[in-house]
């Protein structure tokens, strides 16, 4: 047995926590760049990675080994619609986190009764791009850089 499969990805709430803290200290440059499109300031990204649920958002986190390696982030749109943003670390990509992520929160969107969860995306990001099709999201649109994805409806997400 590796020792990925002895540690598995365990996914839930995040808040701003420690580790929210610690997950942005660790984060790469081209991580932010690929998920906001832009360089961002670290003291702005955690309201931006675990906005207050209050508001209409579902945070959720990926640990592995104890560590926060991943972040989602559902957010009510209007009237049935989510939008579904995730950020795992570049150095933690292609194990299944981002999938974890993605499944959970399309379980929650499923539980809120949303009819449609969509993502936007760079075309560039070939591994966001892979994270969605592989879970069910099909492409919608293309405006400039980016790609809309949508799952219609959300309680058909793998098993919800």
């Amino acid at each position: 047995m590796n020792s990925e499969s002895k540690w598995p990805v365990v996914v839930a709430e995040l808040n701003r926590s420690a580790d929210l803290r610690d997950f942005i200290a660790g984060l790469a440059v081209d991580d932010i760049r690929a998920r906001f499109n832009a360089s961002l300031l670290p003291e702005v990204l955690p309201g931006m990675l675990a906005p207050a649920p209050s508001s209409g958002f579902i945070n959720l986190g990926a640990w592995k080994q104890g560590r926060l390696v991943g972040t989602a982030v559902l957010a009510h749109e209007e009237d049935d619609r989510y939008e579904l943003a995730v950020l795992v670390r570049s150095n933690m990509k292609r194990r299944g986190i981002g999938t974890a992520l993605t499944l959970e929160a399309l379980r929650n969107a499923a539980r809120l009764d949303a009819g449609r969860v969509v993502a936007h995306v760079r075309a560039s990001n070939t591994a966001a791009l892979a994270l969605l099709s592989a879970t069910g999201f099909r492409r919608i649109s293309a405006l400039g850089f980016e790609m809309m994805f949508g799952r219609w409806p959300a309680a058909t997400a793998n098993g919800c």
